[in-house]
C-alpha cells in the first residue's frame, strides 16, 4: 500500500471512528432527554395523585359531616316524634276521661229520665 493510500484508510477509519462516536453521543443525548421526559411524567403523575388523595380526603370530610348533619336531624326528628307522640296520648287519655264523664253524666241523666 503506498503511503496515499494509507493516509486515505488512515483518514477513512478515523472518520467512521468519529461518526460511531458521533452516533453514540446521539444515543446517550436521545435516552437523556427520553430520562428526563420520563421524571418529569413521574413529577406529574405525583402531583397528580396528591392532588386526587387531597380531594379524596376533601370529599370523605364532607361525607362525614353529611353524615353528622343526617344524623342530627334524625335525632331532632326522633325527639320531635318522641313529643308528639306523648301529647298524642296525653290528648287520648284526656278524651278518654272525658267520654267517660260523658258516658257517666248520659247514664245519671237516663236514671233519673227513667225515675221521673
Amino acid at each position: 500500500m503506498t503511503p496515499e493510500e494509507q493516509e486515505l484508510a488512515t483518514l477513512v477509519k478515523e472518520e467512521r471512528q468519529q461518526a460511531r462516536e458521533d452516533a453514540i453521543d446521539s444515543e446517550i443525548a436521545n435516552r437523556g432527554r427520553e430520562v428526563e421526559l420520563a421524571q418529569e411524567a413521574v413529577k406529574q403523575a405525583r402531583k397528580e395523585m396528591r392532588a386526587a388523595d387531597k380531594e379524596s380526603s376533601d370529599l370523605r370530610i364532607e361525607l362525614e359531616n353529611q353524615k353528622q348533619a343526617t344524623a342530627d336531624k334524625e335525632k331532632i326528628i326522633d325527639e320531635i316524634s318522641k313529643k308528639f307522640d306523648e301529647e298524642m296520648t296525653g290528648i287520648r287519655l284526656d278524651i278518654d276521661e272525658k267520654n267517660r264523664k260523658i258516658q257517666t253524666l248520659e247514664r245519671q241523666i237516663r236514671s233519673e229520665y227513667l225515675d221521673n
